[in-house]
């Protein structure tokens, strides 16, 4: 498994442990990395896999971020969703968080 050292762990999106070759395997797939890409007017929000956990400074499994032409941010400060339903979730709230916004 990983080097137990780093206190990094690598996982697919469900969840199962991956080696660290695994993992660079599938972080090489942008199409699996994408869990949900939505346009709302001149943003887009974009939520990817990480796939991995560890110390709080390279811990991530999902990300989302808000993107407009070459500028990102992430659509949350210190909160990574751990699951698959929970990334979903959160891109979802942040779709519905913009559009809301964006009504007269």
């Amino acid at each position: 498994m990983d080097n137990p050292s780093d206190g990094v762990h690598h996982y697919d999106k469900d969840g199962n442990p991956l080696t660290r070759l695994q993992w660079t395997t599938l972080y090489g797939d942008y199409d699996y990395r994408v869990v949900a890409d939505t346009k709302v007017g001149e943003q887009v929000v974009r939520t990817m896999w990480e796939g991995h956990e560890g110390p709080a400074t390279v811990a991530a499994m999902y990300c989302t971020g808000i993107g407009t032409g070459k500028a990102w941010r992430n659509a949350a400060e210190l909160y990574w969703p751990c699951t698959l339903a929970e990334a979903k979730a959160m891109h979802q709230d942040t779709v519905d968080r913009i559009r809301e916004a964006k009504r007269p």
